[in-house]
């Protein structure tokens, strides 16, 4: 090899950027995401990594179930996915957060609400969300899946 000190040194320098470059890149995609980002469809959903196979039981035998039995399936498993695998406790200490719907106009989403996890249930505890803000985009993003579980 005929390189001389500086040139050397030159490569050096170009190698040693590029690799600060790659890191930053690296970096970025170690980044946790927004979950609502990724998570657009009910295929976004099921495809999850925290979903599992027994959470999608429900789809060998989709084609039997009635509608709104389906959809509160479909939203357990977004709800699952959008919640990252949080499980509520059931000793009060957690708020939930769930879409609201009114039907007196049709079918539109209205509010979210949020209850605490008393011994009562003004919702099923596997359809709630951690966040007003996830309970928003759910009930918006997936009002189908909504519309379909309440209205069937």
């Amino acid at each position: 090899m005929n390189i001389n000190k500086e040139e050397a040194l030159k490569r050096m320098s170009a190698i040693e950027a590029e690799q600060k470059e790659l890191r930053k890149i690296i970096e970025e995609c170690d980044k946790p995401k927004n979950i609502m980002d990724v998570i657009k469809t009910y295929e976004d959903a099921r495809k999850s990594k925290y979903v599992t196979k027994e959470d999608l039981w429900f789809e060998s035998v989709q084609g039997q179930m009635p509608k709104n039995s389906l959809a509160f399936e479909k939203a357990k498993v977004i709800s699952k996915a959008l919640n990252e695998g949080h499980v509520f406790k059931m000793d009060g200490s957690q708020n939930r957060y769930y879409p609201y719907f009114s039907l007196s106009s049709g079918f539109v989403f209205d509010i979210t609400g949020c209850a605490a996890s008393d011994a009562y249930a003004s919702s099923a505890s596997a359809l709630c969300f951690l966040s007003r803000e996830l309970a928003l985009y759910a009930g918006k993003q997936f009002e189908e899946v909504y519309r379909d579980l309440i209205i069937g």
